[in-house]
């Protein structure tokens, strides 16, 4: 699945791809920014993924993309950190947040004292799901 890690100032993301039990790709990218500023870490399929960014580059129109149940996101805004369901509802959560199949190694990696790319590190280290290189961004 990944890991997206983020502490209300930074989010990192792994770029690990898998599917049916095999790694599948290490250079994807799970995190982008969004016209207005704001960084979205995503989960689940890569459609998925690609949708859910096409819609926020359009302003997040009524009308949503078709989203599988796996999917899920972190999106960092000046205001705070947000869960995104697959519904593409935004709720909320702690600053000191992580999603995916090592998203608790993560955030015990955070509230131990780690930044979110040092948190990412640790759980690629641990989750046979997460892996491949880590990309960042922080807000200004």
């Amino acid at each position: 699945m990944t890991t997206i890690a983020c502490d209300g100032v930074s989010i990192a993301a792994d770029s690990l791809v898998t599917g049916g039990g095999f790694r599948c790709a290490e250079r994807h990218e799970k995190l982008f920014v969004t016209p207005d500023g704001n960084y979205v870490g995503t989960t689940g399929f890569t459609d998925d993924g690609h949708a859910v960014r096409k819609w926020f580059e359009t302003g997040c129109p009524d009308e949503k993309p078709d989203i599988d149940g796996s999917f899920e996101a972190l999106v960092l805004t000046r205001d705070g950190t947000f869960y995104l369901s697959s519904k593409l509802v935004m709720t909320k959560y702690y600053d000191v947040m992580a999603i995916g199949s090592g998203g608790e190694i993560a955030i015990g990696a955070m509230l131990a004292g780690k930044k979110p790319h040092e948190a990412v590190a640790i759980a690629i280290g641990r989750d046979t799901r997460s892996g491949g290189p880590i990309s960042m961004a922080s807000l200004k």
